[in-house]
């Protein structure tokens, strides 16, 4: 045994040497053995991996041992507690038996409160710490501690002031610090230590007092100065001064408001010093600085828009003066901060984008690799922001923070580790990308040769990024591809990169559809046989998306259902077999197969009996796509297992999922009776009480189902959800982001009644009546964006016929004009001008020029749902020649769609927006020149000779 621990403290044998001992621990003698080492041996280091691997044993064979070869085994260990330099192990072993065999606190108590002539050591008050509330707390330590802490041989030793710190600790537990004698010597010890020498248990220390709020703030004024000093002392290396700060910023809010920027500017400084010392960046600093950021722990609103203002001016500052590599890379991680989807502080970048993007360029085109990898975290960080946001200066800098990323994969003598976090910031980057970048895959093809074969697959998947962003690609690049792709399939020695070649073909057929790739269909059934979990998900992904794009081929639903079938009879105890319920549920639903989608319910309501509580909600999702296929009895069991689930369940979600799926059920089982009574009763519930859920959305979804059958009910629970939504603390004022999505999800399901009108005249009366009150008191935008859609539906559904004096139009005027001066309330100009041209197309006398050339001037909106309404809006009510007799309307209306057709171009391919929709928008500006020739110089002049060709192309073709 001793030899195989010397084994393991050699790098060459550590190995073979661990996998024998872990071999030996499996037999209960083998503790005796270890017990009988650490008694025999001196060599410190060999004493620690016996308390170890004895810990381990005892976890593994405690509970088989007989009682008396357990009290042997404590009485040997705890006589090793009387060494003064104790492994630490040996404690968590006597705390592992006592707290697994009860019966042996006596001892420890017997033990514990032996004559004071027999001292304690360090290990044995640390475990009287340790097993206090256990079964120490009628032991009364003070005359033991006051005799070790008055005896010379003690009171200079830091070991014993640190144990006897944590058992006064303990002991002051849920206890006032206020005239708490333990807690008073508790920090006298304390005070008396030597912090410099012991730094890693003062930090420990302080750590405990600090998060556990168990010190006073007087005591507590001592440690941050205490720290402060430290954090000056050279001898103090950066990364224990991070330590230090770690423990200030967990309680930054304890400080004086003055101080915090202070705080701020020592994190920044030791982040600074650690990457000098040892030139690493890593994204995991950023948890340093994470709580200036965090708003929750401000009570004060302004006072923290006051310090992240300081922040941001002071990295501005700094990027501007400085050139020192980890000033740049420690600026660079802070930026990440302001780039969070979820916080407020984007507004500082997109006041400030030119500056941020020539920073961010700057630093992508440094040699240094350190500065390289903090600019490529900052660069995955916009995926998430601003790459949503349609600004063209943004978009083209995008592009060409895009090709800088390829141009930087390819290049050569860049570490290989390096190279990977660019590929990864390059697929980030992309993952949502909505605009060409032509010529980026011949730039990343040209790099082939950086990648030996076992990388080979980085750039395959490199591959399939570059080839959905680039429409210059040609039809022979693709059936290169193609043949490349068959041949790594033909041979079975490549099969490790099988999934990438997957992801690459999934990308080509998504933009080049027409292409045959039924050569792949002999492959997959190799790939199932090969029982690799990892190939077989990737084959899963593939026919999950393939059956998504070309949703009526039954050739090839049939083929993918039969290959899921043979995947969930083998894998039976693996998640690929929920995974494969997924795609063949997909099949049946696109291909409308009854048998297939009866067949798949059997084998879900079947696992949802065999304890698979964790997949419920994967099931009932899976199961939601099929409802509408199933027969009566199929349908009753899944409106069961639902109901049941609701009743019964306190797990996480699963109710949620199951009103979901109940929703389905009722909006294509509508004429099953038992399904309806079932459906009344769960709003019933709700209403009363009896039933609780988790997700407002989920039961607002239900009763927008719910309308068409809801009958004599459908005024009670309109009154209901009218109550609910002014039962909100500041109703249309809350900055509460929960309270503002669940307004939202009530607004949705009442206009969602008012759409299928199964309101009575006194509930439309009654919201009438709000409309006026709600508008006056709203001005947040989440509120009014649900507000105008709110009308949208009123306006559509026409309960006044025509008269629309409801609406209060100067209160919409002042929304537009604020939401058209904020780029934050973009999503309210866009619903605005969708209203704007529904009152337009009801009397075109109510609204000024000057307003409908502003909201024709806010397309495109950002969200393809919105632009979809938008696109109904025009073509619906900017139809007949007269509105094109005005110049400005005129030649505003073909500004904003050719914006609209370029930025919705890549939309298109993805058939988010239909082909037929916007050829109708291409009539509308066509029908503009051709009712208006006076424009075309204006199209001209705003577009160049490119777009007036095309325009004037569409004139001829009508």
């Amino acid at each position: 045994m001793e030899q195989l621990f010397f084994a393991v403290l050699d790098p060459s044998t550590v190995e073979s040497a661990t996998a024998r001992i872990q071999e030996i621990i499996t037999h209960p003698d083998s503790i005796s053995d270890i017990l009988i080492l650490a008694q025999n041996t001196n060599n410190h280091k060999i004493q620690l991996m016996c308390s170890i691997q004895c810990f381990h044993a005892l976890k593994i064979h405690w509970n088989i041992l007989t009682q008396e070869l357990q009290q042997n085994i404590f009485s040997q260990i705890l006589i090793h507690l009387n060494n003064q330099n104790c492994p630490s192990h040996f404690l968590a072993c006597i705390e592992l038996m006592v707290n697994y065999s009860p019966y042996l606190q006596q001892y420890i108590h017997h033990y514990i409160v032996q004559p004071i002539t027999s001292p304690l050591t360090p290990a044995l008050i640390q475990l009287s710490a340790n097993l206090y509330s256990l079964c120490l707390r009628d032991i009364d330590f003070s005359q033991i501690l006051m005799h070790y802490l008055s005896n010379p041989q003690f009171k200079n030793s830091a070991e014993y002031k640190l144990s006897c710190i944590s058992l006064l600790r303990e002991i002051s537990l849920n206890q006032s610090c206020e005239e708490n004698q333990n807690y008073q010597i508790c920090f006298h010890l304390f005070y008396q230590l030597d912090f410099s020498d012991i730094f890693y248990q003062f930090w420990r220390t302080v750590k405990i007092f600090i998060i556990g709020d168990l010190i006073s703030s007087e005591d507590y004024q001592r440690i941050q100065n205490i720290i402060l000093e430290l954090l000056k002392k050279n001898e103090i290396q950066s990364n224990q001064k991070y330590l230090l700060l770690m423990c200030l910023t967990s309680q930054i809010e304890k400080f004086p408001s003055e101080f915090i920027f202070q705080i701020f500017i020592f994190c920044f400084q030791v982040q600074v010093q650690y990457i000098y010392e040892s030139s690493i960046f890593s994204i995991d600093f950023l948890t340093l600085f994470e709580p200036f950021f965090d708003r929750s722990i401000f009570d004060q609103s302004n006072l923290h828009e006051r310090i992240i203002n300081q922040i941001y001016n002071f990295i501005r500052e700094n990027a501007t003066k400085s050139q020192e590599i980890p000033v740049y890379a420690t600026l660079l991680l802070i930026l990440n901060l302001f780039l969070q989807p979820k916080m407020i502080f984007l507004k500082y970048i997109n006041s400030d984008l030119q500056f941020f993007f020539a920073f961010l360029i700057n630093c992508l085109e440094s040699p240094n690799p350190i500065l390289l990898e903090a600019a490529c975290h900052v660069v995955e960080c916009l995926e998430d922001s601003i790459l949503s946001n349609t600004d063209e200066l943004i978009n083209s800098v995008l592009v060409f923070v895009i090709k800088k990323l390829a141009s930087i994969i390819i290049s050569d003598n860049l570490p290989f580790s390096l190279r990977l976090t660019v590929i990864a910031s390059f697929l980030k980057a992309t993952e949502s990308f909505d605009f060409c970048v032509d010529g980026i895959f011949n730039e990343i093809s040209k790099g082939q040769h950086l990648f030996p074969n076992e990388n080979i697959r980085y750039f395959i998947m490199c591959q399939s990024t570059s080839i959905r962003l680039d429409s210059s690609v040609t039809t022979d690049q693709i059936n290169l591809l193609i043949t490349n792709i068959q041949q790594i399939f033909n041979n079975i020695e490549n099969i490790e990169i099988f999934d990438s070649c997957f992801g690459l073909l999934l990308s080509i057929i998504e933009y080049h559809p027409s292409i045959d790739f039924s050569f792949i269909l002999p492959v997959i059934p190799v790939v199932i046989e090969s029982k690799s979990l990892d190939l077989i998900s990737a084959v899963l992904n593939f026919m999950r998306n393939a059956i998504l794009l070309f949703k009526k081929n039954i050739q090839f639903s049939s083929f993918c259902y039969a290959q899921c079938l043979s995947i969930f009879n083998t894998f039976e105890e693996s998640d690929l077999l929920f995974d494969s319920i997924e795609v063949m549920a997909l099949a049946a639903r696109y291909t409308a197969n009854a048998q297939w989608a009866n067949c798949i319910m059997d084998l879900i309501l079947d696992q949802s009996t065999r304890n698979r509580e964790n997949f419920y909600i994967q099931l009932l999702t899976y199961s939601q796509s099929i409802v509408k296929l199933l027969n009566n009895e199929k349908a009753l069991r899944l409106a069961e297992f639902c109901m049941k689930m609701m009743k019964e369940t306190d797990i996480h979600g699963v109710v949620d999922e199951c009103l979901y799926t109940f929703q389905q059920l009722v909006k294509h089982h509508q004429t099953n009776e038992i399904i309806n009574i079932w459906a009344n009763q769960i709003i019933s519930g709700y209403i009363e009480g009896s039933l609780q859920f988790d997700d407002l959305s989920a039961i607002c979804s239900f009763i927008s189902s719910f309308w068409p059958i809801s009958g004599n009910k459908s005024d009670i629970i309109f009154n209901y959800l009218i109550t609910k939504l002014f039962s909100f603390q500041n109703f249309g004022n809350t900055q509460n982001e929960e309270e503002e999505i669940n307004i939202e999800e009530i607004v949705g399901a009442i206009a969602e009644a008012i759409k299928v009108k199964v309101l009575s005249t006194q509930s439309i009366g009654i919201l009438l009546h709000e409309i006026d009150h709600i508008c006056n008191i709203s001005n947040t935008l989440n509120y009014q964006i649900n507000f105008c859609y709110l009308l949208f539906q009123l306006l559509t559904a026409d309960f006044t016929n025509g008269d629309i004096s409801y609406i209060n139009l100067d209160i919409l005027f002042s929304w537009f004009q604020h939401s058209i001066e904020n780029d934050n309330y973009s999503a309210v100009s866009a619903n605005l001008s969708i209203l704007f041209f529904e009152i337009y197309a009801r009397n075109k006398n109510l609204l000024p020029l000057n307003i409908l050339l502003s909201a024709i001037s806010q397309f495109p909106p950002k969200k393809v749902s919105s632009t979809n309404l938008m696109l109904d809006s025009i073509i619906k009510n900017l139809t007949t020649p007269t509105e094109f007799c005005n110049n400005e309307i005129c030649a505003s209306l073909v500004e904003a769609v050719s914006k609209l057709l370029f930025f919705n171009e890549f939309n298109l391919s993805k058939r988010k927006i239909s082909v037929e929709k916007f050829n109708n928008v291409k009539r509308i500006v066509a029908t503009a020149i051709s009712q208006n020739n006076s424009i075309i110089p204006m199209i001209n002049q705003f577009f160049g000779d490119s777009t007036f060709q095309k325009l004037l192309a569409i004139v001829n073709v009508i």
